[in-house]
């Protein structure tokens, strides 16, 4: 006589299983209340309520431990509460109880990542990474993990197949680049030197060139990568190579550079871009740039505005300068007081 070997319930069985069972009855069933208890410990989790959700995780773990999701949820739960041992022996339970999803190893990688325990971090992520390969997350978090654990090479292989898979994924070229960038400033940090053919594709590392450059007071070479970035989008570059220009008196690409900076929403770039035209005795359209900057949260240009209308309209100066005040200005609450 063959001995018949049970089967283990997954939780989709036990539910169509107790899809089967008439409403009275499943009300009364053990494994129906730790599915309730387990939901009710799901809303306190939500909550960020992490000690009750664990006291209910456990408790519908008591009544049916064929729930083994439970163990993930109060090493999640623990980890929220940033008690890592704890976390980490439930995270391993709920393996040993063969719970293997992949979620399970990717918020693994995250927590050991935020703990700085890089070698377990890439230990979990490079398990769901072959759960599942071409998970965008997955990938760059793999990539960061490598890169933080002095894994170049590695980092940059699993970044660049990932640029493969998502060719517009600004966080993976980004990170990309700044790995390619790093490594340059690592092998020639005595003499760095760069060529735009190396960064016109992403830009990012043009902009770091730039700072390297302006460190070492090479400004007229730094402005060259700040305006490549710029070109690409990156408005601190906008701003910074605006501020060379200006040093180097050429108005005509400091104003340009400070335009496509504001247009961008970096808010030192509209400042600078308001002087520029105020000292050109555009007046009215420094006016413009000034409220651009106050609206984006600049508290100086907030205070600017009101200093332009508190002779003519002192209400309406005492609103910029309150606005001023809110977003951190001292100036700007000494004036709002003043106003009358």
């Amino acid at each position: 006589m063959t001995k018949t070997v049970p089967k283990k319930i997954t939780i989709l069985g036990l539910l169509l299983l107790l899809s089967t069972i008439p409403s009275f009855l499943l009300a009364s069933t053990p494994e129906y209340k730790a599915l309730l208890i387990k939901k009710e410990a799901g809303s306190l989790m939500e909550a960020r309520r992490y000690e009750e959700a664990i006291e209910k995780y456990k408790e519908s773990l008591s009544i049916d431990p064929n729930l083994v999701v439970n163990y993930y949820n109060i090493g999640t739960s623990y980890a929220h509460l940033d008690q890592k041992e704890k976390a980490i022996e439930y995270f391993y339970t709920a393996i040993e109880h063969g719970y293997n999803e992949t979620r399970l190893h990717y918020n693994m990688g995250y927590f050991f990542m935020k703990w700085e325990m890089y070698e377990d971090a890439i230990t979990s992520y490079e398990v769901a990474y072959k759960m599942k390969p071409k998970a965008h997350n997955t990938i760059l978090n793999l990539g960061l993990a490598y890169k933080k654990a002095g894994y170049t090479a590695k980092a940059k292989a699993v970044l660049t197949s990932g640029a493969q898979l998502y060719p517009k994924s600004k966080n993976i070229l980004r990170t990309l680049d700044n790995l390619e960038v790093n490594e340059s400033w690592n092998q020639e940090t005595k003499n760095p030197e760069y060529t735009i053919n190396k960064c016109k594709k992403l830009g990012q590392s043009c902009e770091k060139a730039g700072f390297i450059l302006l460190k070492a007071n090479k400004k007229k070479q730094a402005l060259e990568y700040f305006k490549t970035a710029c070109d690409k989008n990156y408005s601190m570059s906008c701003a910074q190579g605006g501020w060379i220009a200006y040093e180097f008196k050429d108005l005509k690409l400091s104003r340009a550079l400070y335009q496509k900076g504001c247009y961008l929403k970096k808010l030192s770039a509209c400042g600078n871009l308001a002087e520029l035209l105020w000292e050109a005795g555009e007046k009215e359209q420094a006016h413009v740039i000034y409220r651009t900057a106050c609206n984006l949260g600049d508290p100086r240009s907030c205070g600017i505005m009101g200093d332009y209308v508190v002779d003519t309209n002192p209400l309406l100066a005492k609103r910029w300068y309150l606005m001023s005040c809110e977003l951190g200005n001292k100036e700007g609450c000494r004036r709002h007081k003043m106003v009358k």
